[in-house]
């Protein structure tokens, strides 16, 4: 009786991740292009491709899962996560400044993602069920890669500049 009321205490915050989760990748999704395209470094535009891609399968992931878990998601209630996407706008002129801040930019979202994920992940590990805790620890690892990524081609900017200043 009390493993099942402790499930049930955990299911409205799985959903509410859920729900995070299925926001961020939406509103990555519509700014990642625009992004793109305002890049001028050939390795952000490839690793915001890279994104994009991540993004659109998180999405089919989450979707499944919610089946599973016969949740529903939505992203009616969602304005603060897409202010935190949406600042990302500000770096639509092109030049290696905006790259600069795309790249930080997308680092905040993924580093947020991360988050949410991470607690989805314990969520479903309390309401004990192992393949939805399986899916979004995958989901959680992917957004873990482009973080890693992520921060790879920030170094690597960071060496090629303090080369040119040499």
């Amino acid at each position: 009786m009390e493993k099942i009321m402790k499930e049930n205490e955990f299911k409205p915050l799985l959903e509410a991740q859920l729900s995070d989760a299925y926001c961020m990748e939406c509103e990555s999704k519509k700014i990642l292009p625009k992004l793109q395209e305002a890049a001028t470094d050939a390795n952000l535009e490839r690793t915001l491709e890279a994104q994009l891609i991540t993004s659109n399968s998180n999405i089919e992931q989450l979707e499944k899962v919610c089946l599973l878990a016969e949740m529903d998601v939505t992203i009616d209630d969602c304005d603060d996560l897409k202010v935190v996407v949406g600042k990302a706008k500000q770096y639509l002129d092109k030049g290696p400044v905006n790259d600069a801040g795309i790249l930080s930019h997308i680092e905040r979202i993924n580093n947020y993602k991360s988050a949410i994920y991470n607690s989805a992940v314990r969520f479903a590990k309390e309401v004990n069920h192992p393949s939805i805790h399986s899916e979004l620890q995958i989901l959680a690892n992917h957004t873990y890669n482009i973080i890693d990524r992520l921060g790879r081609l920030n170094n690597d900017q960071s060496d090629e500049r303090a080369i040119r200043n040499l």
